[in-house]
């Protein structure tokens, strides 16, 4: 089973290749791809499977919310079980075998080349995070942020406001973790329970 050291220490493996070359990522699909890479490249991402040999995927993007078939999570890690029966039902319609999930951890996504607010979108997506949690579907949910700017938490009001919205968000739900992931200047955040927790980015030194 993958842990959540793991996911983090490919989150942090993004974040430098972001920092190393912002001008490689233009969109959230560059993004979204080489997190999938770094997520399946992981050790156990896969379970025996009765019929093929290469065994089941806990790994997989754009995957099916278990509320509403149409709308999809960036990416999720499934729990072994989950992932049995993902194996059985899949020939079903979506939305049969999409409500039984259950997930290790779900991840989404954002990416910004402007001086970022709390908005609608940010806030569906922790929403959607904190509903997975709080509706028990999810062990564990992460919401990533990389920004192509020069950052300043302290000083700057909009970012000032926006790492207080992601403070606020994990004190009312545990296990929801936020990476804040400056492309250019400024710190790398790990925000839990409330708390924002600079980590070193070896790629910048």
């Amino acid at each position: 089973m993958v842990s959540m050291r793991q996911v983090e220490k490919s989150v942090l493996r993004l974040g430098s290749e972001f920092r190393s070359a912002t001008v490689n990522f233009r969109s959230e699909g560059n993004f979204k791809c080489l997190l999938f890479k770094y997520l399946r490249d992981l050790p156990d991402t896969r379970i025996p499977s009765k019929s093929d040999t290469a065994g089941i995927e806990l790994i997989h993007a754009e995957f099916p919310t278990t509320t509403n078939s149409r709308e999809h999570h960036d990416l999720v890690i499934l729990t072994p079980n989950s992932a049995k029966i993902f194996e059985r039902d899949y020939a079903e319609p979506v939305g049969v075998w999409s409500k039984k999930m259950q997930f290790m951890c779900v991840l989404e996504v954002k990416f910004s080349n402007t001086d970022p607010r709390y908005s609608p979108k940010i806030k569906k997506d922790i929403d959607r995070l904190s509903n997975v949690l709080k509706g028990g579907t999810a062990r564990n949910s992460c919401f990533i942020i990389f920004i192509d700017r020069n950052v300043d938490w302290d000083t700057n009001p909009t970012y000032r406001n926006l790492r207080r919205q992601f403070e606020r968000a994990t004190r009312r739900y545990g296990r929801l973790k936020v990476y804040c992931i400056p492309g250019k200047s400024g710190d790398v955040f790990h925000i839990e329970r409330g708390t924002a927790r600079t980590i070193v980015d070896d790629s910048q030194t």
